[in-house]
C-alpha cells in the first residue's frame, strides 16, 4: 500500500472516531473571530458611515460592495490553496494564523475614519480599508470552515460540529452588542456619538485576535483527521480554474449557491436598514435595536438543542427550506401591522418585538445548522463524482455568496435611502423626529415585507439538492471501496 493510500485510510480511521467536547469547543472557538466581525460590519458600519459621518447612503454602500470585487478572487483561492496545500501544520492552520493580525488591524481602523475625509476621500478610505478586512477574513473563515468538515465523516456529528461554530458565534455576536449597548453606545443616543465608534471597533478587534489563536492552537493536533491533499497536476492557478469548473457541474453545490446569495441579498438588507428602521420606523430609542438582536442571539441556544431532536428524524433540506419560510413571515408579521395601523405600541410593542426576535433565532439557528451540515455532505458526494476533495473551494465560494450578496445587500439598502429622499446625517444632527413621514413608510415596507418576501424566494434553489441521509451513506460506502 503507498504511503498516501495508508495517510488516507489513517485519517478515515480517525473521523470515525467521536470528536470530544474539548476539540469541538476549541473549533467552535473559532466562530467568534466572524462574530465579532461580522456583527461590527454588518449591523454597525452602514449607520455609522451615514447617519454619523455623512456619507451618502450609495457612497457607503458602494464602498462596502467594492471591496467584494477583491473577494471574487480571494475566496477561491484561499479554498483551493489549502485544499492542496502541504505544509507540517496541516494544510489549514498557516492560512488562519496569518490572517489574524491583518484582520484585526483592519477591523479597527474601519471605525477610525478621520474626521477630515468627506466625500470622495471618505469613500477611497473606506473602500481600502474594507479590501484589507474582507480579504483577511477569507484567509481565517474558508480554510476554518472547511477544517470543521473534515473533522468528522459521521451524517449527524457533523450537525453537532455545526451547532458549536453557532453557539460559539451566538457568543461572540452577542458579546459584541450588549458591549455596544452598555459600555460604547449606551443610552437613546448612544449610537450618535462618532468618539463611541473607534474604541468599540478596537476592543472587537482585540477580542477577534484572541479567540483566532485559541481556535487555531486548540484544533492543530487534529489535523491528521484531514483528508491527505489531492495529487496536484499544474500551477495553483490551473488547481484553481480545475476546481471552480468541477464545482460548476456539481448540481449540489449549484443549488447551495443559488439558495445563499439570494438569503444574504435579504438579510444584508435587513441587517443595513435595522438601526434605520428602529430610530425612524419604530420610534424607539436606539440602544433598544441593540437589545433587539441580543434576542435574536439569546434564542441561538434554543435552535441547537432543537436540532438535537429534528437532525436525527428530518433531512436536512427540507428543515432549512421550513425554517426559511417560517422565519420570513414571523419577521414581516410587526412592520406589516404597523403599516396597515394594526400595531400596539409602548412596552407592549417593545415585548412583542423582543420575543419574535429571539425566536427568529431559534429558527434561523436550526436551519443554518441543517444548511452547514449540508456543504460537507456535499463535500462527500463532490469527492465521488470528481476524484478530489473540495472543501476549501466549497466553502471559499459559499463564503464568497455570503459576503457578495451581504455587501450587494448593503448597496441595495444605501440605493434605497436615497430613492425614498432619506435625509443622510438625520441621526448625528438629532433630526429622527422630522423625517418626513411618507419617508418612513416607505422604510418600513423596504424592511418588512420586502426582505420577507425576498429571504423566501431563496428557498426555491434548493428545490433541486437531491443529497439525504440514504445517498449520503451510499456515497460514503463507494468512497470507502475506492
Amino acid at each position: 500500500m503507498s504511503d498516501r493510500a495508508t495517510a488516507r485510510r489513517d485519517a478515515a480511521e480517525r473521523r470515525r472516531t467521536p470528536l470530544g467536547l474539548a476539540m469541538k469547543s476549541a473549533y467552535g472557538a473559532g466562530q467568534m473571530v466572524d462574530a465579532f466581525v461580522s456583527s461590527a460590519i454588518n449591523l454597525f458600519l452602514f449607520f455609522y458611515l451615514t447617519a454619523v459621518c455623512g456619507l451618502s447612503g450609495s457612497l457607503a454602500g458602494s464602498a462596502v460592495f467594492a471591496a467584494l470585487v477583491v473577494d471574487a478572487v480571494v475566496d477561491p483561492l484561499v479554498g483551493s490553496l489549502s485544499d492542496n496545500a502541504r505544509f507540517k501544520a496541516g494544510r489549514r492552520h498557516p492560512f488562519m494564523i496569518a490572517a489574524l493580525g491583518p484582520l484585526a488591524l483592519g477591523l479597527g481602523l474601519l471605525f477610525s475614519l478621520p474626521h477630515g475625509l468627506q466625500g470622495p476621500a471618505a469613500f477611497a478610505y473606506v473602500v481600502a480599508i474594507s479590501v484589507l478586512v474582507r480579504a483577511a477574513l477569507s484567509g481565517f473563515m474558508v480554510p476554518y470552515a472547511a477544517l470543521g468538515a473534515e473533522l468528522t465523516d459521521d451524517y449527524v456529528e457533523r450537525s453537532s460540529v455545526v451547532s458549536y461554530r453557532l453557539f460559539f458565534g451566538t457568543l461572540g455576536s452577542v458579546a459584541c452588542m450588549v458591549m455596544g449597548a452598555l459600555v460604547f453606545f449606551p443610552g437613546a443616543h448612544g449610537l450618535s456619538q462618532r468618539a463611541a465608534y473607534a474604541p468599540f471597533a478596537w476592543t472587537c478587534a482585540a477580542f477577534v485576535a484572541v479567540f483566532g489563536v485559541l481556535a487555531t492552537a486548540g484544533t492543530l493536533k487534529a489535523r491528521d483527521r484531514l483528508h491527505p491533499p489531492a495529487e496536484a497536476d499544474g500551477a495553483p492557478l490551473s488547481q484553481l480554474v480545475q476546481g471552480l469548473a468541477e464545482l460548476g457541474r456539481n448540481g449540489s453545490f449549484l443549488a447551495l449557491f443559488g439558495c445563499e446569495v439570494i438569503y444574504f441579498v435579504a438579510l444584508g438588507v435587513s441587517n443595513t436598514l435595522t438601526f434605520h428602521a428602529y430610530s425612524f420606523f419604530w420610534k424607539l430609542p436606539q440602544n433598544f435595536s441593540q437589545w433587539v438582536i441580543v434576542a435574536s442571539c439569546i434564542g441561538t441556544p434554543a435552535g441547537v438543542v432543537l436540532n438535537r431532536f429534528v437532525s436525527p428524524h428530518f433531512e436536512k433540506r427540507d428543515t432549512v427550506v421550513f425554517c426559511i419560510i417560517f422565519s420570513a413571515v414571523l419577521q414581516a408579521a410587526a412592520p406589516l401591522l404597523k403599516l396597515l395601523g394594526h400595531a400596539p405600541d409602548g412596552l407592549v410593542l417593545q415585548g412583542v418585538l423582543l420575543s419574535v426576535s429571539a425566536i427568529v433565532g431559534a429558527v434561523i439557528t436550526l436551519e443554518t445548522v441543517a444548511f452547514y451540515s449540508m456543504i460537507a455532505d456535499a463535500a462527500d458526494e463532490h469527492e465521488h463524482q470528481f476524484g478530489a476533495r473540495r472543501e476549501g473551494l466549497y466553502f471559499a465560494g459559499l463564503s464568497f455568496a455570503i459576503k457578495a450578496s451581504s455587501g450587494g445587500g448593503s448597496f441595495i439598502a444605501g440605493l434605497v435611502l436615497d430613492a425614498i429622499h432619506f435625509p443622510a446625517g438625520a441621526a448625528a444632527k438629532g433630526e429622527i423626529a422630522s423625517v418626513a413621514a411618507e419617508v418612513v413608510t416607505k422604510l418600513g415596507w423596504a424592511f418588512g415585507p420586502g426582505c420577507a418576501i425576498a429571504t423566501i424566494v431563496s428557498a426555491l434553489p434548493l428545490l433541486a439538492y437531491r443529497l439525504d441521509r440514504r445517498r449520503h451513506a451510499d456515497v460514503l460506502a463507494a468512497l470507502a471501496t475506492r
